[in-house]
């Protein structure tokens, strides 16, 4: 699907989705972003501190919950997955009811423009939900580096220090 499809598929709130699989244990119904202060932005800013926020409903107390998304470019290129799994961070526990999972992202490192990511959630292995396109948002171009400078043309900044050893 291409991203005006995949925009389209988006615009319908999370909880109201029926394009889904899993066993429905664990359901997303929401997506948003949240700067370092929590307020709900409607872009990330490159360089700033962004919170990815999930909102779940569970039917019942659920065991080792993995949560991973994926976020991908125009093109439905990979930029970068985010998941619990790869630090560590997989939920022991998870209590029936509704809660929301939060992914922080220290100095967002990607660059302008608009992206779009599947969803995932499981528990014990097993499917609980996955959407497709399950999150769609903007991002915009900050002073990553507070130089005032972005002569990077690249999609991703990383934090760099550089130094020099003449005559090594």
């Amino acid at each position: 699907a291409h991203l005006g499809q995949l925009e389209e598929i988006a615009s319908a709130p999370l909880a109201e989705r029926s394009d889904r699989s899993g066993d429905g244990r664990l359901r997303f119904l929401d997506f948003w972003l949240e700067n370092a202060a929590g307020d709900r932005v409607p872009t990330a800013l490159l360089g700033d501190d962004v919170q990815v926020c999930l909102a779940y409903q569970a039917q019942c107390d659920l065991e080792h919950v993995y949560v991973a998304f994926d976020i991908r470019d125009q093109l439905g290129e990979a930029v970068s997955n985010l998941n619990t799994a790869d630090v560590g961070a997989d939920f022991p526990q998870v209590p029936a009811g509704r809660g929301v999972f939060r992914c922080a992202l220290p100095r967002f490192p990607i660059r302008a423009g608009r992206y779009h990511g599947n969803v995932y959630a499981s528990a014990r292995g097993h499917v609980c939900d996955f959407l497709q396109a399950g999150i769609v948002f903007d991002v915009e171009d900050g002073d990553f580096y507070g130089t005032g400078s972005l002569r990077n043309a690249c999609r991703v900044m990383l934090q760099q220090q550089w130094s020099l050893s003449a005559g090594a």
